[in-house]
């Protein structure tokens, strides 16, 4: 998956004081994580491995549209190994 902050369609400066607005994640540029699977079953058993690798941007500074102008990456890995058994 990705995601992008694009910003608003009008300024968003307030009497030349600096952008004012409210929003969740504001501080995020884009977002993007892949996450691939494998999954071998066997009768009851399955078994299997899925790695997830997520990235995002923090943006450092904004224009007066709030959109980031610059932006440094921050990344995760996670491994996951897991067992169902049905009975």
């Amino acid at each position: 998956g990705f995601s992008r902050n694009l910003g608003a369609k009008e300024d968003i400066s307030l009497n030349g004081r600096g952008p004012v607005y409210y929003s969740r994640g504001s501080d995020i540029d884009y977002i993007f994580r892949v996450s691939p699977r494998i999954v071998r079953s066997i009768r009851n058993m399955s078994l299997g491995i899925e790695t997830e690798y997520t990235a995002a941007a923090y943006a450092e500074s904004y224009d007066t549209m709030g959109r980031p102008e610059s932006s440094q990456l921050t990344a995760n890995l996670r491994i996951l190994l897991f067992a169902f058994y049905r009975f």
